[in-house]
């Protein structure tokens, strides 16, 4: 895989078309790409030592010059490789229970399906607002297949944790015959943690905004901030709306309701 991004057009207003209180919720870009490894080395890097008969020792080191990726200490990076999300290995992502959040998933990568999401495995509420750019006609959950990923595919999904705590989002295994039946024999599949989910107590972000909005009002009109807002706590929206269902509203009579509901 190559350098890759993403270009995000924000929707009219900065606000989705979605029933208040969701028009305002945080979102997050996740792109997903794969780093090949065989045996704690670049996969093409081995191919072409044995190719010239190079006996170098090129597995990836540390600063420290320590070997990473190696098959003791991580079978799964060493022997198959890896997807960095945003350039980074397993990142964390801060949320708080029962916030509503969106993620813009982009796989930019050039070979592997993935399937995320898989309900046995991801305990948090996951519904699907929109694929490849374009909205749906109205969000729908995520059932026991997961969600799918191909690559230069993108899904944009709305999710809600209800357990605190650290959870897990893998690529899952795919069921054989699924991968047989519609997608081929012969299709290339990723299975590997991505990123974690840190899901902070209702009572602790409740606490941290009152004490963030009391600093505001201390603050006045001060300007020596600079308009930073990097050490203030981001405003969540948590509600018990159903996820599953919502209906994508109009804007200024554009219909933003393009995909139908059987293309998730």
């Amino acid at each position: 895989n190559g350098m890759a991004g993403a270009i995000i057009v924000k929707d009219r207003d900065g606000r989705l078309p979605l029933p208040e209180p969701l028009d305002g919720i945080r979102d997050f870009l996740c792109v997903l790409q794969r780093v090949n490894f065989d045996g704690g080395r670049f996969r093409s890097t081995r191919w072409n030592m044995e190719g010239s008969g190079d006996l170098l020792d090129m597995r990836v080191r540390d600063r420290l010059g320590r070997a990473v990726f190696t098959s003791a200490g991580d079978a799964d990076a060493a022997d198959d490789g890896y997807v960095l999300v945003n350039g980074r290995y397993r990142p964390s992502l801060e949320v708080r229970q029962d916030e509503v959040f969106r993620l813009r998933m982009v796989h930019a990568g050039a070979n592997d399906f993935m399937r995320i999401f898989d309900p046995a495995e991801f305990p948090c509420e996951v519904a699907v607002m929109g694929r490849d750019g374009r909205y749906m006609r109205r969000t729908r959950a995520v059932g026991a297949a997961g969600l799918t990923l191909v690559p230069g595919s993108r899904a944009d999904v709305l999710v809600r944790c209800s357990k605190p705590g650290a959870h897990l989002l893998r690529a899952t295994e795919w069921p054989e015959d699924l991968v047989e039946a519609y997608y081929g024999s012969h299709t290339d599949t990723y299975t590997g943690l991505l990123m974690r989910l840190d899901v902070l107590p209702q009572e602790t972000t409740d606490a941290a905004q009152a004490a963030n909005a009391e600093s505001d009002e201390d603050d006045g009109d001060d300007e020596d901030d600079g308009g930073e807002e990097a050490d203030k706590v981001p405003r969540y929206v948590a509600c018990d709306l159903p996820l599953d269902g919502i209906e994508v509203q109009d804007v200024d009579g554009e219909d933003l309701r393009a995909i139908p509901d059987t293309q998730v």
